[in-house]
């Protein structure tokens, strides 16, 4: 089983894995409900990935994790109003992928208050299950800070894909 970070770096781009009738590259608001939990940009190899936690999903319930991965990135941003707390959930209200023949753009809208755009040549998405993480999310604001790191997946996490789609502009 990979990493999350080693799909990110792996050549899993290139052709589907498994097969979905929903494809979040592609249709609006899939990512409902979905939370945020880190974006890293792989500055060498013009990639950006985002990790999500799946266990309160509206639509995407094959898995407890996903990874959005958009490679030939040409730009990215993130807008946030304000932090209301150290540690918060960033949970995904509304996701708007672009495709388009020479590029894929999405833009994700969460709370509290704050957006992430990006704009590349591919995207892909894996979704899957992280199986150490349990099937429920820590809470923030009770849990000990070793309960947080354990309760919800990282780029060290071993996920076992089960399905992934791919967009290309």
């Amino acid at each position: 089983m990979a990493t999350v970070e080693s799909i990110v770096r792996s050549d899993l781009h290139q052709s589907p894995i498994g097969k979905t009738d929903w494809d979040p590259l592609l249709i609006d608001d899939l990512l409902q409900e979905c939370a945020l939990l880190d974006v890293r940009h792989f500055a060498s190899s013009s990639v950006v990935g985002l990790l999500l936690d799946l266990r309160t999903a509206l639509q995407l319930d094959v898995g407890n994790t996903a990874l959005l991965v958009i490679g030939g990135v040409s730009g990215y941003s993130w807008v946030s109003d304000a932090l209301e707390a150290d540690t918060m959930m960033r949970t995904v209200v509304g996701s708007k992928p672009t495709p388009s023949a020479t590029d894929y753009k999405i833009e994700l809208a969460c709370s509290p208050q704050s957006t992430f755009e990006a704009k590349g040549k591919w995207a892909s998405f894996f979704e899957g299950n992280v199986r150490s993480i349990g099937e429920s999310q820590p809470d923030l604001t009770s849990d000990d800070p070793a309960t947080l790191v354990s309760g919800f997946p990282n780029w060290q996490s071993e996920l076992e894909v089960v399905y992934s789609t791919i967009a290309r502009g």
